[in-house]
């Protein structure tokens, strides 16, 4: 395969290999950048229902335009081989990362794992249920998001099944009981319970159920109580662990309603954990005589808008620059998937082709475009927030934590980060000095380094 020519890609070199195909780096030799392409094992392809199991996979990742799930972009029938075009996305799957750390912190782990719910919830949307959540199947990317990868047991609400009868789909340490009892009767819940497993897992380090045998692991799915993880880690709350263990109940009626309500608990128990406790009776009269002065501050600057009093920390400061680079990087990210979409788009108007499966692939485009305009907006407002809080900052101050960021980097070999932490600086010098701050998408897009990825 290494060579080898799908319309403008080339195949470069393997980067993975699973159950049902092989994963190679693939170049755009017109566009110059990279993306992921995923063949049927030929051992599979001779298969009708392994073949139509890929040709669904395609489909179903085509109707996923989300910034936490790994978007397909094309797919190709060559030779009775099949073969799904995708992002490239450079990081690391967080089975590795939990390998590594053993179990990762809480905060660490919530932040990815708020991902993955949200890459689920817009999954389930639009009608399509992943089935194998686990840890291998999420990449975390250089900007710490996570994305769901790997569709090809998805299924369409409503759809038949792939499987036959009775044939169970899934890893079986993510499992959930209904999977395995009646895997035809099998909906969007199954993958509430396994990702309570992979945050089980994140946390603990360790799946609850492991044995000998796929039949062993899947009787303690369906029979075996969750063992306690505060036994595991210490250092998970009551209240998280109950937020999990609701996650994991065997009933799938007693479970989340989905992953957005799953999500809701988790940001609702973030918001409760870091709200600083009441002050004790003999600070209150200090907050007071502090808030009083204040409020007179405050007052003096009500007809002075162009003022800002703002009180910020060090970490503060470098925290708002990490959010900004961040952002922005999702930005450029966005607005050059949203500009080959939009070149795609053009090339199949222009070919000039009537038939239904054509217009049907078109509509398919358009509406993929309209949700990376969405994502596009959404990025580009977040960083434009970022900067109105850099602007709060002294010069002084913010010089030194852009210093000790990119030495960070630097450290990290992230130099490709630095470029745009150089836009964040040119935008807060502009938002500092100018008396209104504007700026619109088309303007920042000119600004993007070109991606490689």
């Amino acid at each position: 395969m290494i060579g080898k020519m799908l319309g403008n890609l080339k195949i470069i070199s393997k980067i993975g290999e699973g159950g049902m195909g092989v994963v190679y780096l693939a170049e755009n030799l017109q566009l110059n950048n990279r993306f992921a392409v995923k063949s049927l094992t030929l051992k599979l392809t001779d298969n009708p229902g392994f073949r139509e199991r890929f040709r669904k996979e395609a489909l179903n990742q085509a109707l996923l335009s989300h910034p936490n799930i790994v978007q397909a972009i094309d797919f190709y029938d060559e030779n009775e081989q099949f073969f799904l075009v995708m992002e490239y996305v450079s990081g690391q799957g967080l089975d590795q990362l939990i390998k590594q750390a053993g179990k990762l912190p809480e905060e660490d782990a919530l932040r990815i794992f708020k991902d993955i719910l949200r890459g689920l919830n817009f999954a389930h949307s639009k009608g399509v249920i992943h089935r194998d959540i686990k840890p291998s199947n999420v990449i975390v990317d250089e900007d710490g998001r996570a994305r769901i990868t790997d569709f090809g047991i998805a299924i369409l609400v409503g759809e038949e099944r792939l499987t036959g009868p009775g044939a169970t789909v899934g890893s079986s340490w993510y499992m959930s009981p209904e999977q395995i009892l009646r895997p035809a009767e099998t909906d969007h819940r199954c993958d509430v319970y396994s990702a309570g497993i992979v945050l089980y897992e994140m946390l603990t380090g360790d799946v609850p159920f492991d044995g000998e045998s796929e039949f062993s692991i899947q009787n303690k799915q369906v029979k075996d109580v969750v063992p306690n993880p505060t036994e595991r880690n210490p250092l998970i709350s009551s209240e998280l662990k109950k937020i999990m263990m609701k996650a994991l109940e065997k009933d799938p009626g007693k479970r989340y309603s989905g992953c957005g309500e799953f999500l809701k608990q988790i940001e609702e128990y973030e918001k409760s954990k870091y709200v600083p406790p009441p002050p004790t009776r003999w600070k209150f009269l200090v907050a007071a005589i502090a808030l009083i002065g204040i409020i007179a501050v405050a007052y003096k600057y009500v007809s002075e808008p162009t003022h800002i009093i703002t009180i910020t920390t060090d970490d503060d400061a470098y925290d708002w620059i990490k959010d900004a680079q961040k952002n922005i990087s999702l930005f450029c990210r966005e607005i050059e998937v949203f500009n080959n979409l939009q070149n795609q788009v053009r090339i199949a108007i222009d070919s000039h082709e009537n038939d239904a499966e054509h217009t049907d692939y078109i509509n398919n485009l358009e509406l993929r475009l309209n949700e990376r305009k969405a994502n596009v907006h959404e990025h580009f407002n977040s960083y434009l927030e970022d900067i109105k809080k850099l602007s709060s900052i002294e010069k002084d101050k913010f010089d030194q934590e852009l210093g000790r960021y990119n030495e960070d980097l630097a450290k990290q070999e992230k130099f490709e980060r630095i470029n745009t932490t150089k836009i964040v600086a040119q935008h807060y010098q502009e938002a500092k000095t100018s008396a209104m701050f504007n700026m619109n998408m088309a303007t920042l897009s000119k600004l993007c380094p070109k991606q490689n990825n």
